[in-house]
């Protein structure tokens, strides 16, 4: 089912970038720093539509999912501490305190 919805979605993006495409057909110019390029504006839209995407996943993971990975290793670390401490002297376990960020 999960492939069949993720098929669907991605033939209905096609259609639409089609669409986007043939509506507008006319050229445009993009003026780069270093240089000019001339698209189609159906190909400019979808392009920075794309690029906006990419730049958004990336801000999610440097901003979201890096510092809970740094955060998982650090516990993780903890919990291998405690562990093995742990196997030594139970006592230890009941003064553990855990602080939230």
């Amino acid at each position: 089912m999960y492939r069949l919805s993720l098929y669907i979605l991605a033939l209905l993006a096609l259609v639409l970038g089609l669409l986007i495409g043939t509506l507008n057909a006319s050229s445009v110019n993009i003026d780069l720093f270093w240089q000019q390029l001339e698209l189609p504006l159906g190909a400019a839209l979808v392009m920075a539509f794309v690029l906006g995407i990419l730049l958004g996943l990336f801000a999610l993971y440097v901003f979201r999912v890096l510092p809970q990975a740094i955060q998982l290793r650090g516990l993780q670390k903890t919990v291998r501490k405690l562990e093995a401490s742990a196997d030594g002297d139970n006592s230890s376990l009941t003064r553990l305190s855990v602080s939230e960020d």
